[in-house]
C-alpha cells in the first residue's frame, strides 16, 4: 500500500469544482474517509459488514486470485480469518456479532463447506452438523453467538439454529414442504428464513420461535413471500405477493405476521429495519423511508438523477449512492455527500452502524476500487 495510494484516497476535502456540484459535508465536522489497510503483498481489500464497535470484515487480495478473509478492528488492525484443520482454502463470512464474533463457512480437504465461527484471534471453530447431514453454512449470529444457517444431506437443504455450544438443531418444515433455510435471529434467539415445497418454487417467509414452532409470515394473496431483513426486537421485513402478480413492501411485529407497509403497492418491498422499527425499501425502484407510519422519498443530490440506498441506522439515516457519490439520508430524505478525495471517480456506501461510521468503497483510474470506511 503506497503513500500515494493513502494520500489520494484519505483526502478529506474535493476540488473547487465537486464542492460546488456535490455540497459535500464540513470536513472539520464531518466524517473522514479512511482506506482499509491490506497485508504487504496484497493489493487491495474488500469490506462487507461493520458492527457497532467499528470492527470490519471483507477480505485481502493478492491481485492473482488468492483472498484472505479478514476481520478489521476498531483502530484499524488486520485478524486474518483462518481456514479449518489446515486443509481448507476456503472461507465464506456471513455474520459479524456486536463482539467481533463472525459467522459463516469454511472447507475442510474434501472440499466440503462446514458452519464456523471465528474468535478474536481468528481461529475457527466448527459447528455441529444435524445427524446425516454433510455441508453447512451459518447465515447469521446474535449478541449471545445463538447462530442460524442451513445444513443439507446433498438432497435437501434445512433451516438449523446452533447454540452458543455450536451443537445444531434441525428445524421443523412447515406441512407440504421440503426445503428451507434460517437467514437470520433476533436477540431472543428466534430464527427467521425461507421454507418452499420440494420442487423448490413457491418459496414463503417463516419464523421459527426457541422452541422450534414454525410460522409462515403469510403473502397478501400471492403465492409467495420472503423476509430480507430482521431487526433485535423481531421485526421483520421484506415481500409478499398479491394478486396480479405484484410484489407489496410488508412487516411483520414480533410475533406477528406480514402486513403491508403504508404506500408499499406495485413493485414494492423492504429490504432494511432498524431498532426502532423504521425500514428502508424501495416502491418502483424509487427508494423510500418508511417511519412512524409515513413513507419518505429520498431525494438525489443536486445535479444528479439515480441513487441507490443499502442500509439504516437506529437514527433513521439510510445510506447508499446519488449519482457517482456515496451518500447518506436524512430522516425527511435530504441528502448529503460523503466526503472523498480530489481523484476519486466514484464511491458508494453500503452498511451504516450505530456509531455514524458508514462502510463502503472509492474508486480511482489509477488504483481502482478500494475498501473505505467513513468514521
Amino acid at each position: 500500500m503506497t503513500a500515494t495510494l493513502v494520500a489520494t484516497l484519505a483526502a478529506t476535502s474535493l476540488g473547487a469544482a465537486q464542492a460546488a456540484e456535490i455540497s459535500p459535508p464540513d470536513a472539520r465536522s464531518g466524517p473522514v474517509m479512511h482506506l482499509l489497510p491490506y497485508p504487504e503483498g496484497h493489493v487491495a481489500a474488500n469490506a462487507e459488514l461493520i458492527n457497532d464497535a467499528g470492527q470490519i470484515v471483507g477480505s485481502t487480495t493478492d491481485g492473482r486470485g488468492t483472498y484472505t478473509a479478514t476481520r478489521w478492528d476498531a483502530d484499524l488492525s488486520i485478524t486474518p480469518l483462518k481456514a479449518l484443520d489446515g486443509t481448507g482454502t476456503l472461507v465464506i463470512t456471513k455474520a459479524l456479532a456486536p463482539d467481533g464474533t463472525v459467522a459463516g463457512a469454511a472447507d475442510t480437504g474434501d472440499r466440503v463447506d462446514h458452519a464456523v465461527t471465528w474468535d478474536a484471534s481468528g481461529t475457527p471453530k466448527r459447528l455441529q452438523e444435524p445427524a446425516g447431514y454433510v455441508n453447512s453454512t451459518a447465515n447469521d449470529i446474535n449478541a449471545a453467538h445463538v447462530a442460524v444457517g442451513v445444513a443439507s444431506d446433498n438432497r435437501a437443504a434445512r433451516a438449523v439454529r446452533w447454540g452458543r455450544d455450536g451443537r445444531a438443531t434441525l428445524l421443523p418444515l412447515p406441512p407440504l414442504t421440503g426445503y428451507s433455510e434460517a437467514l437470520y435471529v433476533d436477540d431472543r434467539g428466534v430464527a427467521y428464513g425461507w421454507a418452499s415445497n420440494s420442487s423448490g418454487a413457491n418459496k414463503q417467509a417463516v419464523r421459527w420461535d426457541t422452541s422450534g414452532n414454525v410460522t409462515s409470515l403469510g403473502t397478501f394473496g400471492g403465492q409467495w413471500s420472503e423476509v430480507r431483513d430482521v431487526n433485535d426486537q423481531g421485526t421483520a421485513v421484506g415481500s409478499a405477493g398479491a394478486p396480479g402478480y405484484e410484489s407489496w413492501a410488508a412487516v411483520a411485529p414480533p410475533s406477528g405476521t406480514y402486513q403491508q407497509l403504508p404506500g408499499g403497492v406495485h413493485a414494492s418491498t423492504a429490504f432494511a429495519v432498524n431498532n426502532h422499527g423504521d425500514a428502508l425499501g424501495a416502491v418502483n425502484a424509487q427508494r423510500v423511508l418508511w417511519r412512524n407510519g409515513a413513507m419518505t422519498p429520498l431525494r438525489p443530490l443536486p445535479d444528479t438523477r439515480s441513487l441507490e440506498a443499502y442500509d439504516l441506522d437506529d437514527s433513521g439515516r439510510a445510506v447508499g449512492k446519488s449519482g457517482d457519490f456515496a451518500t447518506v439520508w436524512d430522516t425527511g430524505g435530504a441528502p448529503t455527500a460523503l466526503p472523498t478525495g480530489p481523484r476519486v471517480d466514484y464511491s458508494y456506501g453500503f452498511r451504516i452502524n450505530n456509531s455514524g461510521q458508514v462502510l463502503g468503497w472509492a474508486s480511482t483510474w489509477d488504483y481502482g476500487r478500494q475498501a473505505v470506511v467513513w468514521r
